[in-house]
């Protein structure tokens, strides 16, 4: 299973626009003719106007950075061939999109497009700019962007194959936000946001997941993400053509680099598939399927939430605070064992991964603002954790060396080091060239 957030740069207008017309636009793959409009969201937006559908001609401006209703230059500084926007990209489990079609239950894809929603807002308070007034060279959060989402929910199509089922979202982030202490619109700094694209992406998961849950859907582990309870994997390999493909390619070419990994999907784009109905596509789909696979289907899609009064609503509640102190000491435990601080949004990207279907971003906050044990140390534009635990550790072996040091003779040059034993497990200690080097000049 792939990355289920992917952020790439546009690298000119001419090329936004032509994405726009030929991809974000056209809906769905399968389409032929009829468009499917964007939604415009974020702060910025707000700033402009905007909202409701998107329309080619202001999107046009936007990427263009000319403002949709004045006309005018949006940016200070406009250079030609500058980078035009970001698209990301989020991505369901394949056996979310299976049943997602299969039920044609609207309330599988509200509560993907309220993850995608939610995600976007929380994503947003990262946005930077570049500050050069007056001699500065830094950067400065602004807080604001604005993009358009498209909703997508078919794959390309492999040679020999129909497109397959896939439900994802495009939002595509022109390159604009407004300074509010210039009181001016500058480029986008997304460097915080890239760096943290895991965390965003389990955030994403854990929303979408821990609704289905509310909804009455059992969820699975899968590894880094989660599955739909009760769809197996040969139900979901008869719908993941565009998957195999490309794994089938990363084998034969020997391909080991993450990145490159990750430009296959690009590299074997294939135009889109036209003339085929949304109610033809289907019918070949389930074809697909043997009888004990329409049942498990037809099972879970009649999944409806338990009712539950205020009583039962306030354990819920509870259970789930104490979930989200599991998994944030599990996150603890994983990271903390052989460093002493590390990244605020890895701590939580950990633990929301291992709690995916119980908890989220939000259960995972209020732990962490409960908790007595955790140091919390806001640098520039970046957050760092640690716990008391590992500072007294810290200063433990600190005054350890401080209390040995110049207390013994120096070792000469043709000191012999004796032999170590571990008594804990009898066996011999084999020191490398560096440690044994390190006896020679402490």
């Amino acid at each position: 299973m792939g990355i289920m957030l992917r952020i790439y740069t546009s690298k000119n207008s001419a090329q936004a626009k032509s994405y726009f017309a030929k991809e974000l636009s056209r809906g769905d793959y399968y389409f032929g003719k009829d468009d499917v409009p964007g939604i415009w969201g974020g702060k910025a937006a707000q700033i402009l106007g905007l909202s409701g559908h998107t329309e080619q001609s202001v999107f046009n401006n936007l990427v263009d950075n000319i403002h949709p209703e004045t006309g005018d230059t949006m940016t200070a500084r406009h250079r030609i061939n500058r980078r035009a926007g970001f698209d990301i990209s989020f991505n369901t489990p394949k056996s979310f999109s299976i049943l997602a079609e299969y039920s044609g239950d609207e309330r599988l894809l509200k509560a993907f497009r309220d993850a995608v929603h939610s995600t976007m807002e929380e994503l947003e308070t990262e946005v930077y700019t570049r500050v050069r007034k007056d001699g500065s060279n830094e950067i400065r959060r602004t807080g604001n962007l604005v993009y358009s989402a498209f909703e997508h929910y078919t794959s390309r199509a492999v040679k020999g194959h129909v497109p397959d089922m896939n439900c994802h979202m495009h939002c595509f982030v022109p390159n604009l936000t407004f300074d509010e202490v210039e009181q001016q619109w500058k480029a986008a700094e997304l460097i915080n946001i890239r760096r943290d694209a895991p965390y965003y992406e389990a955030r994403f998961h854990s929303y979408l997941s821990n609704r289905l849950t509310e909804l009455g859907i059992d969820i699975e582990s899968d590894g880094k993400y989660w599955k739909i309870a009760g769809i197996s994997k040969e139900t979901v390999d008869k719908f993941s053509n565009r998957t195999k493909e490309i794994e089938e390619y990363i084998a034969a070419n020997n391909i080991q680099d993450d990145k490159a990994k990750d430009q296959v999907g690009a590299q074997l784009r294939t135009a889109k598939v036209e003339g085929l109905s949304k109610h033809h596509l289907r019918d070949i789909w389930w074809n697909r399927l043997d009888d004990q696979e329409k049942e498990t289907l037809d099972r879970l899609s009649a999944f409806k939430p338990d009712d539950t009064d205020a009583q039962t609503q306030q354990k819920q509640i509870q259970e789930r605070m104490i979930n989200a102190d599991k998994y944030l000491d599990y996150a603890l435990r994983l990271h903390l064992e052989r460093q002493s601080v590390l990244p605020l949004s890895r701590l939580k990207e950990s633990a929301l991964r291992e709690g995916f279907g119980d908890i989220t971003a939000h259960d995972i906050d209020r732990a962490i603002a409960q908790r007595k044990d955790l140091i919390i140390l806001p640098l520039k534009d970046r957050v760092m954790v640690s716990t008391l635990d590992v500072l007294h550790e810290e200063e433990a072996i600190t005054q350890f060396v401080v209390n040995g040091y110049a207390t013994q003779q120096k070792y000469h040059d043709n000191y012999v080091i004796p032999k170590l034993v571990d008594h804990s497990r009898n066996t011999d200690i084999e020191l490398s060239d560096e440690q044994k080097k390190l006896f020679k000049v402490c």
